[in-house]
């Protein structure tokens, strides 16, 4: 049974690589794509015209490099969710285990969460919050659209939510959890949220704005659920 455990560990942590590395590759382009280009030519992002008025390719700008950059961050997106699929399942198997004996002492033993408490707005308006440390991720970012509200809040593809506003990780069920989010961008629209995240191993506050924008939604960024809360 150890050696099972050992190997899925091992199989764990290459996605675990493979998934970081793709998001590296994904934020790379999407900062190059919303960049502006040559003469300062407006930034073309994943969706700009590649076509003049008159119809003919844009001369300000490489439109070949640009598709191949389209293609690519479209195919990087997909692989990320297929993925993020093995390793959701990667680590049902590995909870699904008979637990070892000693596992705290265990150096490569997966931590189980201790669940925090969840405050009410009314709690978290008058400051009353609980220490970040406390805080265990239960949403991570999957989508980010150029010029969204969640782009200029700063969030990226791969960030790990641990806040959203009022709403913290309580339990193993994430359900309940995408409600209150929900609730929580319905009451705060055209006032900023706080979202506390995680990335590159640091946590951060960003400041988000549920807002009327070009896109859809009122973020325009896509949340996934993290099944097994602080393991991923």
């Amino acid at each position: 049974m150890g050696n099972k455990r050992e190997q899925l560990r091992a199989k764990f942590a290459e996605l675990e690589e493979k998934k970081k590395a793709m998001e590296v590759e994904i934020s790379a382009i999407a900062q190059e794509l919303n960049s502006p280009g040559p003469n300062k030519a407006p930034p073309v992002g994943m969706k700009g015209n590649l076509v003049d008025h008159e119809g003919f390719p844009r001369a300000d700008v490489d439109v070949h490099a640009i598709r191949l950059q389209r293609n690519r961050y479209a195919t990087l997106q997909n692989d990320h969710k297929g993925i993020m699929k093995q390793i959701e399942e990667l680590l049902k198997e590995i909870m699904a285990l008979p637990k070892e004996k000693n596992v705290s002492s265990h150096p490569d033993s997966v931590p189980v969460p201790t669940p925090v408490k969840v405050k009410s707005t009314s709690e978290a308006n008058r400051g009353i919050d609980e220490s970040v440390s406390e805080l265990v991720a239960f949403l991570w970012v999957d989508r980010v659209e150029p010029g969204s509200p969640a782009e200029s809040a700063g969030l990226r593809v791969g960030d790990r939510i641990l806040r959203f506003g009022s709403v913290r990780h309580l339990s193993e069920n994430v359900s309940p959890l995408f409600d209150a989010v929900v609730q929580e961008v319905g009451r705060n629209i055209n006032s900023p949220i706080d979202v506390v995240i995680e990335r590159d191993l640091g946590r951060q506050t960003l400041h988000l704005t549920p807002r009327q924008w070009s896109g859809r939604g009122m973020l325009g960024c896509n949340l996934m659920p993290l099944a097994l809360t602080g393991v991923l």
